[in-house]
């Protein structure tokens, strides 16, 4: 079983906590997720929302949107989780990142698909892991980061290996995941416009 499959099929156990990747909020008891999102002063973080933003159609596959919530439990109780989705487009955020998509296009780098962590369609602020109180949330910050890194160069090995590499049709996904972040686009656009200047 490959990285990438053991982190879809059982999640991912490092020390006292474990960690699942999620294809739906409904995987999620509503009450355990809240208990992290209502403290919050939005809703858009709250499992109703995320729910009907999967059930309405809006954000599922065949809307670019693919769901793949990270969850940290510790002794069956949920202690963090952060919505996020694999997308192959800029549609329907408010990232405005569509100029940096263009400029990649136009220089040959690949910048779909990408992760990306916030609530789809809506334009407010206040995206952020979802943490339990009493948690030290520096410390579930950056381990939940590196896990974000580990999920990600998982799908990075089998889209570089030949020998692995799966569609994600062939998957029942829309598409792959690439792990995205601006340092990276930036030093492949340096390099380009350097070999072409």
């Amino acid at each position: 079983m490959s990285q990438f499959e053991q982190h879809q099929a059982m999640g991912v156990k490092t020390g006292k906590l474990q960690w699942q990747w999620l294809e739906r909020i409904e995987d999620v008891p509503p009450g355990a997720w809240n208990a992290l999102a209502l403290p919050l002063a939005t809703p858009f973080l709250e499992w109703q929302w995320l729910r009907h933003l999967e059930t309405s159609g809006s954000a599922i596959p065949q809307a670019g949107w693919l769901p793949r919530h990270l969850t940290v439990w510790r002794q069956g109780t949920l202690i963090a989780a952060a919505p996020l989705y694999i997308k192959g487009h800029s549609q329907g955020e408010f990232v405005f990142d569509h100029q940096w998509a263009d400029l990649a296009q136009r220089l040959g780098i690949r910048y779909y698909p990408k992760l990306l962590g916030m609530t789809p369609f809506t334009p407010a602020e206040g995206y952020r892991f979802l943490i339990a109180p009493g948690e030290d949330e520096a410390e579930l910050t950056a381990a939940m980061l590196t896990e974000i890194d580990r999920f990600a160069q998982a799908i990075i090995d089998l889209l570089q290996n030949p020998d692995k590499r799966i569609t994600m049709g062939q998957a029942g996904r829309a598409y792959a995941l690439e792990k995205f972040n601006w340092s990276r686009i930036a030093a492949e656009v340096v390099d380009v416009l350097e070999t072409r200047f």
